[in-house]
């Protein structure tokens, strides 16, 4: 943690939701096994595919001693992440990491966007992300209102008026998480994180894009 940070206090809940992907799971957080237990809880939301998926992901969260909840079907990102952090929740976790199983990011990143939403419950905050040949992929979102459509093109800026911040890997406290009610599972994939963030501001919330922690993005790594 950067000098000067607060204690954490409880550890964050890294809440993954898994559909058909062990593998860049176990790529991407394994490394995290040792050293993150120390400041976070990993639970693992298995959106089924197949059996032998929900087998492969039950190994892999017993060897890593992490958290999983087996759903018996695909009940949708948004409703997998809502499932893990009420998960998360249930073992004293009160800050969560909302990451995509193709997202790769450090534990001192982890500890120290946690360090700053204790800080200030408010905010909802994004690393920058870039792709794997480190072009960027998200360093902030607005929508188009007039074009119904969202841009992540350069200028977007995540903390002005109709701003958003990408699901692909958010911190947040759950002071403002309880306040909005989480995603809304009517999303079932897709512009679940854009309705996130336009209710998070409407409750009072703030919008926060970190400009100095970057995270890899293998774009597309769980789409097949």
């Amino acid at each position: 943690m950067k000098s000067g940070a607060p204690h954490l206090g409880t550890r964050t809940g890294i809440v993954i939701v898994n559909y058909g992907s062990h593998d860049l799971i176990e790529s991407n957080y394994g490394m995290l096994a040792t050293d993150v237990q120390q400041i976070a809880v990993v639970v693992v939301v298995d959106n089924f595919t197949s059996t032998s998926e929900a087998k492969s992901i039950a190994e892999l969260c017993t060897r890593k001693g992490w958290l999983l909840v087996l759903n018996d079907t695909n009940i949708g990102f948004g409703a997998g992440v809502n499932v893990g952090v009420a998960r998360a929740r249930e073992v004293g976790c009160s800050t969560f990491l909302l990451a995509n199983p193709d997202a790769v990011i450090s534990v001192s990143d982890i500890e120290d966007l946690a360090s700053r939403v204790l800080a200030d419950p408010l905010v909802m905050i994004s690393p920058q992300i870039v792709k794997e040949d480190g072009t960027r992929w998200f360093d902030g979102g607005s929508v188009l209102i007039e074009k119904g459509r969202t841009s992540t093109g350069e200028g977007s800026d995540s903390g002005q008026p109709n701003g958003w911040l990408s699901g692909a890997c958010l911190m947040l406290h759950e002071q403002m998480w309880l306040q909005v009610g989480g995603f809304d599972d009517r999303y079932f994939l897709y512009w679940e994180d854009v309705d996130l963030s336009f209710r998070w501001v409407a409750s009072g919330g703030t919008l926060k894009v970190a400009d100095d922690i970057e995270i890899v993005h293998r774009v597309g790594g769980t789409q097949g």
